[in-house]
């Protein structure tokens, strides 16, 4: 340290900081010998000098001898320009040397540096040894602790392991004392069994041979009594067609009276009311609201109303299979399957495909492909031309039950498209037809379908009950909402005012 408080400046002499530095010329100490030049520039003042000091004696010698006193005074000009040359190398050594100190003593604070560092660098290693030797000792500390606590558990649990063998050993010698009883016991019930065994087993098979007689006597009188109520049933649905022949024929003057009058019924009494009498023929009516609030038995009523006046009725559902139909319209038409077998009904099935049920039936026709947006209209056209003399003299009737539920296979372009075409043929041949719409679609798509129609029949609920509010289709007892009430049976809508007409 003491040589590098000594250190000079090579370039003014002056002493340098600890950064070695000069403060006086802010030239840095490093690297005294920074290139290859001040080593040539020793090397060759000192020849210049050893060769200047050869030929100066040897001058002045011949110069003593041979010349005149002029040459001894230019000799001695000579003399003192070497001199001086002399005090300039003497100067630039002096610097050298100087710059030679200042690089040692610059390696030596380099080398006492990463000696410190060094020793930092060993000194921080032992404290972490040292830590981590602590942090070793607590964890063992912690595992003699919990060593110690798991075998104080080890005893008691040993302890209690003692306790329930003995307890098992008890309880098998009681076992054992018990089965050994249960044995005596079983050879006095046998003993006895064998005493009175012959007579009981007697009578025991004889009373099992009576029952099995009352049943068998049992079983025939069931089947004669099936046999019988198969017979009255086929007795009951030939009288029923019989009575259906009947009705079908004295409902024929109606319905033509109805066609004569260009109005229909709907099957529901003060719905024909409100209507002022019944629906136009031609109708295209838009049953709307929620689900499950009515409008469905409404439209079952509808329906009822045709087939039972042998009107033919296409029903068309997206929304449930066939099956499910027939079991909802037996609560509002009885012997449903007579007016099928008359072809008074034809299913066209749009749900059953998507869901993968395409068993063929009789009356039902199910579509497969939506992209055919026609081959709904070339089903009923087959069905129609089918009993074309029926229709020429009675019409028909279509459900379509829902139109909502299109929105989940068809794009909504292609539907309307679809439902265009379709709404204006049925007017074209004056079917009166119900369009289930469901709420919930967006308002913008439900006035689409709503402008195709001559008119909606809207169902809603709130907090006073359930109401229906006729809208278009024709001149009407009250435009105002009416309240009903209804069951799986039928409707029935309460008061209004003729008044409002």
């Amino acid at each position: 340290m003491g040589d590098r408080q000594d250190s000079r400046c090579a370039e003014c002499g002056e002493p340098l900081d600890e950064d070695m530095k000069c403060r006086n010329c802010d030239a840095s100490g490093n690297m005294p010998f920074s290139d290859e030049e001040s080593k040539e520039e020793l090397k060759s003042i000192m020849e210049w000098l050893s060769g200047a000091t050869d030929t100066l004696s040897f001058d002045r010698e011949r110069e003593v001898s041979e010349s005149p006193p002029a040459k001894v005074i230019e000799n001695e000009d000579y003399a003192s320009e070497l001199r001086a040359k002399l005090s300039e190398a003497e100067a630039k050594i002096r610097k050298m040397q100087i710059e030679l100190e200042t690089y040692e003593a610059i390696a030596n604070a380099a080398a006492q540096k990463e000696i410190v560092e060094s020793l930092s660098q060993a000194l921080k290693a032992k404290q972490e040894a040292e830590q981590r030797l602590q942090e070793a000792e607590k964890l063992l500390n912690e595992m003699r602790e919990e060593i110690g606590s798991r075998e104080v558990k080890i005893r008691e649990l040993e302890e209690e392991l003692k306790r329930i063998q003995q307890e098992a050993v008890n309880r098998e010698a009681e076992l054992s004392r018990r089965e050994q009883l249960m044995q005596e016991e079983m050879q006095k019930l046998q003993a006895m069994k064998n005493e009175l065994g012959s007579a009981n087993e007697i009578e025991m098979k004889k009373a099992l041979e009576e029952l099995r007689e009352q049943i068998r006597v049992k079983e025939e009188k069931m089947r004669e009594m099936q046999d019988y109520l198969r017979r009255k049933e086929e007795e009951i649905l030939v009288r029923e067609k019989a009575v259906i022949e009947k009705e079908l024929d004295a409902f024929e003057e109606v319905t033509l009276a109805e066609l004569k009058q260009e109005r229909i019924k709907t099957g529901i009494r003060q719905l024909d009311n409100l209507l002022m009498g019944g629906l136009p023929l031609g109708s295209q009516v838009m049953i709307y609201g929620p689900p499950f609030i009515g409008k469905e038995v409404a439209v079952n009523q509808f329906a009822a109303e045709a087939v039972k006046k042998g009107v033919p009725l296409i029903w068309i559902t997206t929304d449930r299979t066939v099956d499910q139909i027939r079991e909802e319209m037996a609560f509002v038409v009885s012997n449903l399957e007579v007016y099928e077998e008359k072809g008074l009904i034809r299913y066209i099935d749009l749900y059953s495909g998507s869901v993968g049920d395409i068993e063929d039936t009789p009356n039902v026709s199910i579509v497969r492909d939506f992209s055919d947006t026609e081959i709904v209209e070339k089903l009923m056209s087959e069905y129609l031309e089918s009993i074309k003399e029926t229709v020429k003299s009675r019409g028909y009737r279509v459900v379509f039950r829902t139109v909502s539920a299109l929105t989940a296979v068809m794009e909504m372009k292609d539907m309307l498209k679809m439902l265009r075409s379709f709404v204006a043929r049925r007017k074209r041949d004056k079917a009166v037809t119900f369009y289930c719409v469901d709420k919930g679609l967006i308002e913008q798509e439900v006035l689409n379908i709503a402008s195709m129609m001559d008119g909606v029949i809207e169902f809603s609920s709130d907090a006073q009950g359930n109401s229906l509010a006729i809208k278009g289709i024709t001149k009407t007892a009250t435009t105002d909402k009416v309240s009903y009430t209804f069951t799986r049976q039928g409707l029935t809508i309460g008061s209004f005012t003729i008044g409002r007409v």
